[in-house]
């Protein structure tokens, strides 16, 4: 093993602890603080959030990525490294567009609006989260502007899931399977419809048994 990929290991661990604390603030934050303290722990997410970003962007992580995307020391990774060092790649490239007070905004936003949706589902009251929402769309609106200007918002948020799916590609998909569904579903309707080989009256108590059995096997 390189030395290169040793620090890069040695920067990927030190990142997953910051998410690690990051995640455990956020489940503590929508699961357990009380109301009162809900302030700290947000200023706690946003400032830890923020720190993570901030190794994420960094120029020591850019040259570790740059020299293992080299020639002869990318072929000498395995394939799950080859795909962690070209995926982060593009995520830095991406993110590093991103001024950090906009991605602590953003943070911070989030967090809120997460409270509020819990508030409102506890109410019944959507008008409790609906400005909430509109803020959440258009700090990710605001957010694809930075990272790619001029390109769909949906286009760009799609790819961070599928890589390379587009909306047109979606459509193309979904345009032959309409062609091809619905006169099979056609067919399906217009033929007669055989006899259910299952259907009967079938004693609840016995039901319940069999329920209990299974669960009890599924543990």
């Amino acid at each position: 093993m390189s030395q290169t990929l040793e620090r890069f290991q040695a920067y990927l661990k030190k990142m997953n602890l910051y998410n690690r604390v990051n995640t455990l603030l956020s489940w503590d934050m929508y699961t357990a603080v009380p109301r009162q303290g809900y302030q700290g722990m947000s200023e706690a997410l946003a400032y830890f959030s923020t720190e993570a970003f901030a190794m994420a962007t960094s120029d020591e992580l850019g040259e570790l990525l740059d020299a293992l995307a080299a020639p002869g020391a990318y072929e000498a990774l395995d394939e799950v490294m080859q795909f962690t060092v070209r995926i982060m790649k593009r995520e830095l490239e991406e993110s590093r567009k991103i001024p950090r007070e906009f991605y602590e905004a953003f943070v911070v936003a989030k967090s809120a609006s997460i409270r509020a949706w819990q508030e409102a589902k506890q109410a019944s009251d959507y008008s409790v989260f609906a400005p909430h929402l509109e803020k959440m769309i258009e700090m990710t609106k605001e957010q694809c502007a930075f990272t790619h200007p001029g390109e769909d918002v949906y286009d760009v948020l799609l790819n961070q899931y599928e890589e390379g799916m587009t909306s047109a590609s979606i459509d193309r998909v979904f345009g032959e399977l309409k062609e091809g569904l619905i006169p099979l579903v056609k067919k399906i309707l217009a033929a007669p419809r055989p006899e259910c080989k299952i259907r009967g009256t079938f004693d609840p108590a016995a039901q319940e048994k069999v329920q209990a059995l299974l669960l009890e096997y599924m543990g």
